[in-house]
């Protein structure tokens, strides 16, 4: 079943939306919806023990459907990020999907993964189980697509999200989530004071509609975070890139020390709560995003507006455009092969808790 947003649209009348929680020893805790797949809470406590939800979102499920595009949360799919003219070609044939974002194919569309309510296929103490199956005259992409994903929080307080798909048909497939994190507390504030390093030598520089261009190397530039950087002096920069998306809105070329493997992405850190998030990816890019166009219409959980640059997002996944540039890792997949992809969500404080890797 696909929701659309239309003013004053409500859930009362739907079926089959639930909500779970996973909880580990250490007080986080995650609370889930299968409608999108959104992530509504998530508690990490701070270096003092105090409690708090550090991604954004709405009290109210009614809210979600009325949130201007912002996918506050939810899975992403069937390809993350921009598609330009929403065109691409297949095996020789040209393949037309909706424009949702300045004639361009974004986030999957209309009918994208975060508008579905998913079926829980199994549930246990410490992992949930969603699926499924996409069909080629609802989405646009070639194929039936089989997809089945997987929350997990351990406790070593890794909240670990995998992705599975299949298609009868050869497709494009990039799958990710757009969870918005603030380490101090969602609506406290701005990201300004976060730090964040990216295990990246090079990005995708960008054109006025976000598309990319090229692989870029960072070395000298105010997107190299290569070290820890707080993030108001990339932010407030008057760098070209930065000017054109309104804030970070780029894809990092991660340096892969195994291919198909976990590697070490990125980490992010609050200095004030003492709160540190380590990321880890099979996928070869990490799109971050700022939350650029926040505005302070949108109320959140505290009752707070979230202002430009409340929230990050660090979106896992295969290059923004791949499907239109060669010289891109190809995001096809080919029928009736798997597609899989994990990335791991670690938090640390006062370093209790062991790093997944140095």
């Amino acid at each position: 079943m696909y929701i659309t947003a239309n003013k004053g649209a409500d859930f009362k009348e739907l079926k089959g939306i639930g909500f779970f929680t996973l909880a580990n020893k250490n007080n986080v805790s995650i609370k889930i919806t299968n409608y999108g797949l959104r992530i509504l809470t998530l508690n990490v406590p701070d270096k003092n023990g105090h409690i708090e939800d550090v991604v954004l979102g709405f009290d109210k499920l009614d809210d979600y459907l009325t949130e201007s595009g912002q996918y506050f949360g939810c899975i992403i799919g069937q390809y993350a990020n921009r598609i330009e003219n929403g065109r691409f070609i297949l095996n020789g044939k040209k393949i037309q999907l909706d424009k949702n974002e300045k004639g361009n194919h974004l986030h999957g569309g209309c009918y994208g993964y975060h508008n579905v309510i998913w079926e829980v296929s199994a549930v246990s103490h410490n992992k949930l189980n969603f699926q499924y199956t996409f069909k080629e005259s609802e989405t646009g992409y070639p194929g039936t697509t089989k997809v089945e994903v997987f929350y997990e929080l351990t406790e070593n307080n890794e909240f670990i999200i995998t992705y599975e798909a299949k298609s009868d048909k050869d497709t494009i497939i990039s799958l990710t989530n757009h969870a918005y994190f603030n380490l101090k507390g969602e609506g406290n504030g701005t990201i300004e004071d976060h730090f964040v390093k990216i295990n990246a030598n090079h990005y995708l520089s960008i054109n006025e509609s976000c598309i990319p261009n090229e692989i870029q190397e960072v070395d000298s530039l105010p997107l190299d975070l290569r070290d820890s950087t707080e993030l108001k002096d990339v932010l407030r920069s008057e760098f070209s890139q930065i000017t054109l998306a309104n804030g970070l809105d780029h894809c990092y070329v991660l340096k892969k020390e195994l291919n198909n493997h976990l590697n070490y992405t990125a980490t992010v850190e609050d200095k004030s709560s003492g709160r540190i998030l380590n990321v880890y990816t099979t996928e070869p890019g990490v799109q971050l995003y700022t939350g650029n166009f926040l505005d302070g219409t949108l109320v959140g959980k505290s009752q707070k507006a979230y202002q430009k640059y409340a929230g990050l997002c660090i979106e896992t996944q295969q290059f923004p455009n791949a499907p239109n540039e060669k010289e891109f890792p190809s995001p096809v997949l080919k029928a009736s092969k798997k597609y899989t992809s994990t990335t791991v969500y670690q938090f640390l404080v006062n370093n209790q808790i062991k790093p997944l890797q140095e």
